[in-house]
């Protein structure tokens, strides 16, 4: 009983310590931030989760997994058009990343941002993420092929390229405010694009 009750605590304070870097960012954050934000003492955060950065790394990584168990449960497994989907899905990364006023924007973008230049080994995660990300949009691209949605000659993997560029894109600027409507029409485009490789299947 004692292990499993260890393990939700820890992932507790995990997630509390995600929000903490979420919120302020790597080097704004202290450890005396991160023991008020988790609950934890000094001790109990060295002795569990390492320094600060190994503490970010594994925060990093958390945010990653959900966020890639998130974008397979709508856009793979959810009902209804590609192009649907893809609307569905990049309107609610629109609300998660703007967040009301908060702005914190996408946790793997800023991690990309911030440290990227700085710390090789956690470039090399969120390049890693990106990658899964691209695959992700790549099978649904194939699904769409498969069902008549996209032509057979089209470059899914060129196409889920840029699509997830423009998904980055938008995370970002969602952070920094830019209006709904704005955002909206990068939106279109992206939906635009799909439409553009459906209309050429029937040429």
């Amino acid at each position: 009983m004692a292990g499993p009750q260890k393990q939700f605590a820890i992932d507790d304070a995990l997630d509390k310590a995600l929000t903490v870097f979420w919120r302020q960012g790597f080097e704004l954050t202290s450890v005396q931030d991160l023991v008020a934000g988790m609950g934890i003492n000094r001790a109990s955060l060295y002795d569990t989760f390492g320094n600060k950065t190994e503490l970010y790394k594994k925060a990093l990584q958390r945010y990653i997994d959900r966020a890639m168990t998130d974008m397979r449960e709508h856009l793979l497994n959810g009902s209804g058009p590609v192009a649907q989907r893809l609307q569905n899905y990049f309107i609610s990364m629109n609300a998660i990343h703007k967040n009301g006023d908060r702005h914190f924007g996408c946790f793997l973008n800023n991690s990309a941002v911030e440290l990227g230049p700085h710390y090789p080994d956690i470039a090399a995660v969120v390049r890693q993420a990106w990658t899964e990300m691209e695959s992700v949009f790549r099978t649904l691209l194939d699904q769409a092929v498969t069902t008549g949605e996209l032509p057979a000659h089209t470059d899914t993997a060129a196409l889920a390229a840029t699509i997830n560029m423009m998904l980055q894109g938008v995370s970002v600027m969602a952070k920094a405010g830019t209006p709904e409507q704005h955002l909206g029409k990068i939106i279109a485009t992206v939906l635009r694009l799909l439409a553009d490789q459906g209309a050429g299947g029937q040429t």
